[in-house]
């Protein structure tokens, strides 16, 4: 108890010291710092690409890393594969990718809590550049099992920074540009997959170019990351709230904003951990059990976490990238079509993306999300219906392909981009890293099953296995506009507040000062607003 009224003075007094000679008067900043767009730069560039790309690429070169798998069995026993094993090892392929990312996830979680956010963006390099080096010398040696390991290890980078990279996003964004900010990171998770598939129909689309198309371009995004980032500051909300290092969270957050007059975001943050009672690291297992057990108002957010992962994946928009040949078979479409509507696909995703971090901080998360999810439950119908009647009215081929067309649309300019966003939003400090790889734990494990299961599906129910996705997205639309709440412009306490039902805490408005508020009034019973952090 002596511990912690000493810690607790010590920070008051180191709070008012930082504070006492920030001015009254507030100028308001003008432009976007450079340091943030380096930083952001850096984790998007660097990182939020090679995630797109590892997505995108592996369906290019499809059948001829099947050859390879083949002629390198028949190298070592003369004999060839069957077709069932040859099947088989392709899925797993596509599978063991998913798995990485599962474990990948609550890694991210994990390191980026002990080593911070841009320690744990710098460590995943180390994954990627080795799983890079596997499809390399799976080429040179004629080892197919390398490749499969190198997908496993690729996978897990995936899955690392998909956790890593919107954790720090969110916590270094000013409160006004966080939509925008936190969006660029699906926005450049889209140029890599249109970057692989460019590459792969256009560039490297010979046999034996495989494995450069694999690896070159991400090593090149991971180099780029390893030379800016260490010229990039730390997430300044780790720094304060969970290292409690308040001199450095100060000078990251001068970096950050080009200003000396940082105080009211320290003020704000200070708030909310007095309020969640931060500084305790949760893992996985622990955010579980403590949302189940012990804070009932993280249940919402947990379930809103949960359920707009497992949509992103039944929204249909893996199986398209995944099997997007084989459904432009179907169509009857010929290979020279099938890179066309290929890149006209990426090309959407790109556009999509692009109009909602337009218009995420104008519109709002929630229409941004509720809206695209009834669309993509229609065009799901869509698909079903003209796949089934194609071979009768040969003219449905291309109707088909519109639908998927507005499918991707609808995702990416809606609740694609929107669970980066929301769900780094929602959580508190310290559950945040935890709920990101839970997160992540459940779209990877909605993912893996689909990749394995999708074919089967297939098989046995044809064209209406997509009126399962149909179904999913119209319950998870109707789900959205229950419970999900709007975040736009609010600060992490005031939608924190949301959830506890403190209905009674004032809130922060864009641009205003804390000192203007009656929030310290409320959170510390003072008769008066002070200027020091409590």
């Amino acid at each position: 108890m002596m511990e912690e009224e000493k810690d607790s003075q010590s920070r008051k007094s180191s709070g008012a010291a930082l504070l006492s000679d920030l001015p009254d008067e507030r100028p308001k900043q003008k432009g976007i710092p450079l340091c943030l767009v380096l930083c952001v730069l850096s984790a998007t560039v660097g990182s939020s690409t090679q995630f797109g790309y590892n997505n995108g690429v592996i369906a290019v070169p499809a059948k001829f890393m099947r050859a390879f798998y083949n002629n390198s069995h028949f190298d070592r026993t003369s004999n060839h594969l069957s077709e069932s094993i040859h099947d088989w090892l392709w899925s797993s392929t596509v599978s063991l990718y998913c798995i990485g990312a599962l474990f990948g996830a609550i890694a991210g979680s994990y390191f980026s809590d002990k080593f911070g956010r841009k320690g744990a963006l710098l460590m995943s390099n180390a994954f990627s550049i080795f799983s890079y080096l596997c499809f390399g010398f799976s080429k040179l040696t004629n080892i197919y099992e390398l490749v499969l390991f190198g997908r496993l290890v690729a996978g897990f980078h995936t899955g690392f920074i998909n956790s890593a990279v919107p954790l720090y996003l969110a916590e270094i964004a000013p409160t006004y540009l966080r939509g925008f900010i936190g969006l660029l990171h699906p926005l450049l998770l889209c140029f890599g997959i249109l970057g692989a598939q460019i590459t792969g129909f256009y560039v490297f689309h010979r046999e034996h170019e495989w494995a450069i198309l694999l690896c070159l371009l991400p090593t090149l995004a991971s180099v780029y990351q390893l030379i800016t980032l260490p010229l990039c500051p730390e997430s300044p909300r780790w720094l304060y709230m969970t290292k409690r290092d308040t001199g450095n969270a100060r000078r990251a957050l001068c970096r950050l904003r080009n200003s000396k007059d940082v105080g009211d975001e320290l003020e704000q943050m200070e708030v909310e951990l007095r309020k969640e009672n931060c500084g305790q690291r949760l893992g996985v297992i622990t955010l579980l059990y403590t949302v189940i057990f012990r804070k009932p108002h993280w249940r919402m957010p947990c379930l809103i976490s949960i359920v707009l992962c497992i949509a992103l994946q039944m929204s249909a928009i893996n199986v398209v990238w995944f099997y997007i040949p084989d459904i432009c078979k179907q169509a009857n479409l010929s290979e020279s079509q099938t890179a066309v509507v290929t890149i006209m696909l990426g090309s959407l995703n790109i556009v999509g993306t692009l109009f909602s971090s337009v218009f995420i901080d104008r519109i709002g998360r929630r229409p941004l999300t509720i809206i695209p999810s009834f669309v993509l439950s229609l065009c799901c119908v869509g698909i079903t219906f003209t796949t089934r009647f194609q071979n009768q009215f040969p003219w449905l081929q291309w109707m088909c392909v519109g639908f998927i067309a507005i499918l991707v649309l609808s995702l990416s300019g809606g609740p694609g981009p929107m669970v980066y966003v929301i769900v780094s939003e929602i959580w508190p400090q310290d559950p945040r890293p935890a709920a990101l790889g839970l997160s992540n734990v459940f779209s990877w494990s909605m993912n893996f099953l689909l990749s394995m299961f999708f074919p089967f599906l297939a098989d046995r129910l044809g064209e209406f296995v997509f009126l399962i996705f149909a179904a999913t997205m119209f319950f998870v639309a109707i789900f959205y506009l229950a419970y999900l709440p709007e975040t736009k412009n609010r600060t992490f306490e005031e939608i924190a507040a949301i959830f506890r039902r403190d209905r009674n805490i004032p809130s922060f408005q864009v641009g205003e000062s804390v000192r203007d508020t009656d929030i310290y009034k409320y959170e510390t019973g003072y008769s008066k607003c002070r200027s020091t952090v409590v």
